[in-house]
């Protein structure tokens, strides 16, 4: 479990992502789940079928203290994926 940088693939493109693979446990959540940040998109993907590869490793999932320290975290995540080319 933790953060990766990825490639989703949408309708055929690739684009970049920051995905976490855990139990979102700042949320309090214990179920694996999938979540993808996809960077520089606008629009709703929910429903519909796409393909995640795996570039690199960012960092292990951990509890954050708040939402504002994971939102900050993962603007730092998303960093992270753009220099990562």
């Amino acid at each position: 479990m933790g953060v990766y940088v990825c490639e989703i693939l949408i309708g055929g493109r690739a684009r970049r992502a920051v995905v976490n693979v855990g139990v979102r446990p700042t949320f309090g959540e214990n179920e694996l789940a999938v979540e993808a940040h996809v960077i520089d998109f606008a629009g709703d993907l929910y429903g519909q079928r796409v393909g995640l590869i795996f570039l690199r490793r960012l960092r292990e999932e951990r509890k954050f203290p708040s939402v504002e320290d994971l939102r900050r975290q993962i603007a730092l995540d998303v960093a992270a994926a753009r220099q990562s080319g």
